[in-house]
């Protein structure tokens, strides 16, 4: 069974990333968006985190929430939160701006919604270590033939 249709909100964007800045113009900017797997170079040390989420009513009223990040099933962070959902069709966003998580070893980010007494996951993402000079490697080891120089075109004068 699906738990979505017991749950009285619907759980829209969900991004981890590096930073979510707040813009002038009412919008939001989310930078370093981890995508697939979260691959640290090696573990000891912190990653530096943000989460943005958006939440929308199935009705309109009012919507008491708790957003819970943990690692390895270790509660990291909690926010609790009220809503009075007018239109349906208007999301909450909730932001964590940028916090450093501690990284002893591989483990699973998650990030649950409680509302109403009901759980549902928003996002869960493997943290794992991975050599990462291999998988991106710096610019200053491009072959010579990929330098920008060596790209440019040639102009024929007339």
């Amino acid at each position: 069974m699906d738990d979505s249709a017991q749950f009285p909100l619907v759980i829209g964007n969900v991004l981890l990333c590096e930073d979510v800045r707040s813009e002038a113009n009412g919008k939001y900017s989310a930078l370093g968006i981890y995508s697939g797997d979260m691959l640290v170079q090696s573990f000891g040390g912190a990653l530096r985190m943000a989460l943005y989420l958006e939440l929308t009513a199935k009705k309109p009223g009012p919507a008491r929430c708790e957003v819970n990040l943990s690692f390895n099933n270790v509660l990291l962070a909690s926010a609790k939160a009220e809503f009075d959902f007018v239109k349906v069709t208007d999301p909450a966003i909730l932001v964590f701006p940028m916090f450093p998580l501690p990284l002893s070893g591989p483990g699973t980010l998650s990030v649950d919604v409680i509302c109403d007494g009901a759980t549902m996951n928003g996002i869960k993402k493997e943290v794992r270590q991975a050599d990462l000079n291999a998988l991106y490697p710096s610019a200053s080891a491009r072959p010579s033939s990929q330098s920008p120089t060596s790209r440019k075109k040639k102009v024929k004068q007339l």
